[in-house]
């Protein structure tokens, strides 16, 4: 069979296949596999296996050894940081494989593959020729993994028949399978049919080119510019939430998955009060609803009045259980009292028994939000709304052009650059384009939010109100950063586009961004090819480079985007 060599010397030699003509031979790796060099308790056999190093005790560098996030039971993973080596993170799961059949013939591997990357991340082997293994591994919720079913070697004085058996927990199940250990399950998709308890292969159907996925659905509250948590249910005003589920699912949803979204109170002792099931966007049945969706965005007023009364004052409280006590945030004398808290808590369960499998908790109301006061001299931000005072903008279009031409040695021209033209220039952001200049001013701007800009330093002035105590009136010590400020602003339109790419990451701050939607919103109205090109760092790169991603690049809105952005006609 093509890719099959012998070595016809001593004792431990086999037929081996690693890639279609390599020769694998166990004794000439000359490795000690029980030995542990870098000091994290891992035998080097184990560093193979779940694919860390051997020269380091902590391969992903997330601060946790590799010898404490294996062996599991629970644990994390070795060689990912995006774990952060907290098992929380994590669903654990028993991979098997091995040669069932008696014959004593194979020896068989599983690997296990980030997808769609392909990075290795573990390497489960059998227990021998003819000895099925299993071993326990923890996958990163939120990601897709493929695995591949791959032969290794038949033992000297047999003939190939590729017999395995491979595993995911039981593979009993079909679909969504409950995890080992933790909250968690996990979606396993197997089109090339490699699970099994015992398949008599030959070698017309070896595995090579075969694979299925293994799925681990994580559901988490994200922010954006409506994000709204700033709101109060006792008077009746709403919020605006968001949700995602991660990896995005295929279209029609993950199968033997739904998700629901539940509105509680905090009670003492730890407790909560269930309030409601909330109704998310149309669907007609509030309590659960197909995990087909990747975002979703949902008005929520925090106390449903259809089960439960609404607040009858700022801090007396009605509802399902008069002895339940609400648990109130801290407030300072003279100041406005916030509401109980409420928290929504987004889940995602199996159809089969509602078990949850993950969820999310998000405070709709936090100690920073305050309910406007009736009577009050004390200033709450609720009562003062950002806003723009004035946006100015002196660009004319034949002045950049004209200094395009004087760039290349041409006379200047008479004409208005055409619509391609100015996409082009503004793509390629060459020097002419900061003719283009802009002035605006923020009112009521949260100080830490003002901060953000005045780090913005190239091509762009900053004016911001003082906090000095003889001009306020107020001890500037007494000021919180949520103090707000004014914020003046003199830029070009290169300037514009750095910003963008920094404050229209969906991992900036949603009061940031809000901020410079306002901005943008001026901007679209004067000068559209200007704000076409004002994009966040994932579009204007290709890929996002940020620490953490938020997975938008993985999306088929990124590749919209990406492709609407490098258009340049």
């Amino acid at each position: 069979m093509t890719g099959i060599q012998h070595n016809g010397g001593g004792g431990g030699e086999a037929y081996a296949l690693d890639n279609p003509g390599r020769f694998v031979n166990s004794q000439a790796l000359n490795v000690n596999w029980t030995h542990a060099p870098d000091g994290d308790g891992l035998p080097n056999f184990d560093e193979y296996r779940y694919c860390t190093s051997p020269a380091t005790n902590d391969t992903d560098g997330d601060g946790v050894s590799d010898g404490d996030e294996i062996p599991h039971s629970p644990g994390s993973c070795p060689n990912d940081a995006s774990d952060s080596g907290d098992p929380a993170n994590c669903v654990t799961l028993r991979l098997t494989v091995g040669d069932p059949s008696g014959s004593h013939s194979e020896r068989w591997n599983l690997n296990i593959l980030e997808y769609p990357s392909g990075r290795l991340v573990y390497h489960h082997c059998d227990g021998g020729f003819g000895t099925p293994g299993s071993a326990e591994y923890a996958l990163v919720k939120g990601k897709a993994y493929a695995f591949r079913l791959r032969w290794v070697a038949t033992n000297l004085g047999y003939n190939p028949d590729f017999d395995w058996r491979c595993l995911v927990n039981d593979s009993n199940l079909a679909g969504a399978r409950p995890a080992l250990y933790g909250t968690g399950a996990v979606i396993v998709e197997d089109p090339d049919q490699l699970l099994t308890e015992e398949t008599h292969g030959n070698d017309t159907n070896i595995t090579l080119g075969r694979e299925g996925r293994i799925i681990v659905p994580k559901v988490e509250f994200f922010e954006s510019a409506w994000t709204d948590y700033n709101f109060s249910p006792s008077l009746g005003e709403s919020g605006s939430l968001g949700v995602r589920v991660l990896p995005p699912p295929p279209e029609g949803g993950y199968a033997g998955l739904s998700f629901k979204l539940e509105a509680v109170r905090e009670t003492e002792n730890s407790g909560e009060q269930h309030i409601d099931w909330v109704t998310v966007g149309s669907d007609s049945t509030p309590d659960s609803r197909p995990l087909a969706f990747s975002s979703l965005t949902f008005d929520w007023d925090g106390v449903p009045s259809s089960s439960a009364p609404q607040a009858n004052g700022r801090d007396s409280f009605q509802g399902l259980s008069d002895s339940a006590v609400r648990i109130l945030p801290a407030a300072t004398a003279g100041q406005p009292v916030p509401p109980p808290f409420v928290t929504a808590v987004a889940k995602i369960v199996l159809d089969s028994d509602q078990t949850t499998v993950c969820e999310a908790r998000e405070r709709a109301v936090t100690e920073s939000h305050c309910i406007p006061p009736l009577k009050t001299a004390n200033w709450c931000p609720m009562e003062q709304p950002l806003s723009l005072k004035y946006f100015k903008a002196k660009s004319v279009w034949r002045d950049v052009a004209d200094a395009a031409r004087t760039t290349i040695r041409m006379e200047e021209g008479d004409k208005e650059p055409g619509h391609g033209w100015k996409r082009r220039i503004l793509l390629s952001e060459h020097s002419p384009i900061r003719q283009m200049i802009f002035k605006w001013k923020w009112i009521n701007l949260k100080y830490w939010v003002s901060v953000h800009f005045v780090r913005h330093k190239i091509g762009i002035e900053h004016f911001v109100s003082t906090q000095r105590t003889d001009r306020t009136g107020v001890n500037r010590d007494e000021l919180s950063q949520a103090a707000l400020v004014n914020h003046e602003c003199f830029a070009n339109a290169q300037a514009l586009i750095f910003i963008s790419r920094k404050r229209l990451c969906r991992q900036a701050s949603p009061e940031t961004t809000a901020a410079w939607k306002l901005v943008l919103d001026e901007v679209q109205k004067c000068e559209p090819e200007l704000f076409s090109v004002c994009v966040p760092e994932c579009v204007y790169r290709g890929f996002c480079p940020e620490f953490k991603t938020c997975g938008y690049t993985e999306t088929d809105a990124f590749k919209k985007a990406l492709a609407v952005y490098r258009d340049k006609t």
